[in-house]
């Protein structure tokens, strides 16, 4: 028998996989179904499906360390309107972003978070330090009690390990976001093998932002969405009426609140009020729906009490003790929503995914994108909820009335109430592309993807590199033997073997994707100067250089070791791409160090002094290759060669000279005493020593090849 994990960490989720059939068609097929969730006892919730393979077992949902640091990655992993406006300005019941958090930390933010975005290899980087330093193996005794054939995630990031689990076990998994918005928020810390996703619109957010290939992403619709077009549960619309005391011939308003506190909602609906009253707009029934997922959430609309044609629903009940949503579970729920939909002339909200509930439902939406009042600060303006990468991507696709004013907030309202007006054919443009089908049969999708994974007729979804070798198939240990077996050790700085140690786990993370040696040598650049840019700030701030000038080191030997894995050569990286990167860090480093020491208070002559020590380095490089090559012929390759047959020959002093190059001069090396430098705030020591020692082996190495020419015949 195969087994399924399905985990379940939102009441809505109830309502997504088991109230639309997934769960019980999984079962009718022979399928054990273990459900994970914080509730696995709680009879309400779940006492009305039993079945003998349908099992529940409990979410243990302990907290992670160093999670704030990790938030912050995520977001910058991911950066797009989205992250931005939530960099900006207050979201959903938070508290107003504090002056240092809108000023220092948002430059911080987009100084250092923001370009993990656009570096290759990023995305993997963050998840693999999530992964080591987040192991979450609460959950290892379910696999070994069960031993899953497929792990299906329906939160993204709301597993709480179980992906993970997966991952080391080599089972397969398949994620799927929660909502439509979820994708542009953060990065999701595990990459499944495979994305369910609902419509065309997040299928591009997925590929574009969270690193998975169009191939690894299947749409299969909106599940929850079914109900709307199979009209299960359809009561007729005097009994809906009935139930609000509306009055069935005239027209419903259905006013869908966000909840949260976002800004003053009732505002909206005492417009309607007032065009009525006023006799600018036909009589009609407004009923205001408020936000499940918020505690209270009626009582923002307390004030409407007692207008004989404006009614509130209370009858959806919220389980705050089950689910952090607080969400209602039932299937009467469902069949509430789907009916004030389906009897609904009119929609009326913010951006939210009631816009697309109504579309499902075939009813026009106005989207309201005006302030209550003026002088409204931004973090309560309607206006900054449209600055979301999805809320845009809604608003600009046409099928809805965006109105952005009280004048044409009543204009909607007539065009659709007294006109008749719909947009149909730009709602079935929306509809296709931000919930792909609407027939009813999206749960049915889902479960076919399912049983197809769980039949292994989906194989392959592991990577492999160029050569045919799958990365994830060798342990650490063998991909050492592999990747850093070859390297000689005479060759490399003390410091240099010890980074070896670190290099090999992010070898382990690039071998996953597609980025190439010369693309990690870039990057290790781009880190690089990161870490440079640091000294320019205090003290403090100036600590992280040497943490990024280490990190720089550690993605450097990376390059080799992805090349020696994948079998490439290539006279391009080893001859051109790597020594100019080298070439272009000394050449810049100690300048910029110079000019940062200057900016921060120290003399002038730290400039001149930085100046000196780059060009000494760039030339003594410089020279000493172009030596080799004219005394030696050959390439890159031929030239180390050469070094070494040098370097057995060599005599006492010329042996302390190539440890003290080594160790003390060459990249790895001057790691130390940067750290030293940069702990006791005395970069300009360090500046001066490196500047007279540079200096100092360039006049020598001139002077011995000097010697040497003449000593040609």
């Amino acid at each position: 028998m195969k087994t399924i994990f399905l985990t379940i960490i939102r009441g809505s989720l109830v309502r997504n996989f088991f109230h639309t059939g997934v769960v019980a068609a999984l079962l009718e097929k022979g399928i054990r179904v273990v459900i994970i969730t914080q509730n696995p006892h709680n009879r309400e919730i779940f006492g009305g499906f039993s079945h003998p393979n349908l099992f529940f077992e409990h979410l243990d949902t302990r907290p992670k360390r160093f999670q704030r640091i990790f938030e912050e990655l995520y977001k910058g992993a991911v950066f797009n309107r989205t992250v931005h406006f939530m960099y900006r300005y207050r979201f959903a019941g938070a508290m107003v972003p504090s002056a240092y958090s809108l000023t220092v930390l948002y430059m911080l933010r987009m100084l250092f978070l923001v370009p993990l975005r656009y570096l290759p290899g990023a995305k993997a980087l963050v998840r693999f330090a999530d992964f080591v330093v987040h192991p979450e193996r609460q959950h290892e005794y379910l696999f070994e009690k069960y031993k899953p054939d497929l792990v299906f995630n329906t939160s993204s990031r709301g597993d709480y390990g179980i992906l993970k689990s997966a991952k080391r076990r080599g089972i397969r998994t398949i994620d799927m976001p929660k909502s439509w918005d979820n994708p542009s928020k953060v990065l999701f810390n595990v990459k499944a093998d495979r994305m369910i996703v609902w419509s065309p619109f997040m299928k591009e957010q997925i590929v574009r932002l969270q690193g998975y290939k169009p191939h690894e992403v299947i749409v299969t619709g909106v599940p929850q969405f079914d109900f709307y077009a199979r009209k299960e549960g359809l009561i007729s619309r005097e009994e809906f009426c009935g139930k609000f005391g509306l009055n069935p011939s005239k027209k419903i308003i259905l006013f869908s609140s966000t909840g949260g506190d976002l800004c003053d909602e009732a505002h909206y609906v005492e417009c309607i009020r007032y065009f009525i009253d006023e006799g600018k707009l036909q009589p009609a029934n407004v009923l205001i729906r408020p936000h499940v997922g918020y505690k209270n959430d009626a009582e923002r609309y307390a004030r409407l009490k007692g207008v004989p044609y404006i009614a509130i629903d209370y009858t959806d009940k919220q389980q705050s003790e089950a689910f952090k949503d607080n969400w209602d579970t039932s299937l009467a729920h469902v069949h509430n929503l789907m009916n004030s939909l389906h009897h609904a002339d009119v929609l009326v909200n913010i951006t939210s995914t009631m816009t697309l509930d109504a579309l499902a439902a075939g009813t026009p939406v106005i989207n309201l994108k005006f302030d209550t009042r003026r002088g409204l600060s931004r973090h309560f303006s309607t206006r900054r909820l449209y600055k979301t990468d999805y809320g845009d991507a809604v608003t600009s696709a046409g099928g809805t009335w965006v109105v952005e004013s009280e004048r044409e907030y009543l204009s909607a309202l007539q065009d659709i109430l007294e006109k008749g007006q719909t947009k149909e054919q730009e709602r079935q443009k929306m509809a296709a592309y931000f919930m792909y089908k609407n027939d009813g049969m999206s749960a049915e999708r889902i479960t076919i993807t399912l049983l197809h994974f769980l039949g292994g007729s989906e194989g392959g979804v592991m990577s492999t590199d160029a050569k045919g070798k799958n990365p994830s198939r060798y342990s650490i240990k063998e991909l050492r033997d592999i990747c850093q077996g070859s390297v000689k050790k005479h060759n490399q700085s003390y410091f240099g073997r010890l980074t070896r140690i670190f290099s090999i786990y992010f070898t382990a993370v690039f071998l996953r994707t597609k980025i190439t040696p010369n693309q990690i040598t870039t990057l290790g650049s781009v880190v690089f100067f990161l870490g440079a840019l640091f000294y320019f700030g205090n003290r403090q701030i100036a600590l992280l250089g040497p943490v990024f000038y280490f990190l720089s080191i550690v993605i450097d030997g990376a390059d080799g070791e992805v090349a020696r894995f994948r079998e490439t050569k290539g006279a391009m990286g080893s001859s051109y791409v790597e020594p100019v990167s080298h070439d272009i860090q000394y050449g810049l480093f100690f300048f910029i160090l110079g000019v940062a020491l200057w900016v921060n208070g120290f003399s002038a002559s730290m400039i001149i002094v930085g100046s000196l020590a780059s060009i000494s380095k760039v030339l003594f490089r410089s020279i000493r290759m172009r030596y080799w090559h004219a005394r030696y012929g050959g390439t890159e390759r031929g030239t180390r060669e050469t070094q070494q047959q040098i370097f057995e020959s060599k005599t006492t002093p010329m042996l302390m000279y190539h440890y003290f190059d080594k160790n003390i001069c060459g990249y790895p090396g001057i790691l130390v005493p940067l750290a030293v430098a940069t702990i006791f705030y005395r970069l300009d020591i360090f500046l001066y020593f490196y500047a007279i020692i540079f200096f100092s082996v360039f006049m020598l190495l001139v002077a011995r090849h000097i010697r040497a020419i003449s000593n040609l015949k």
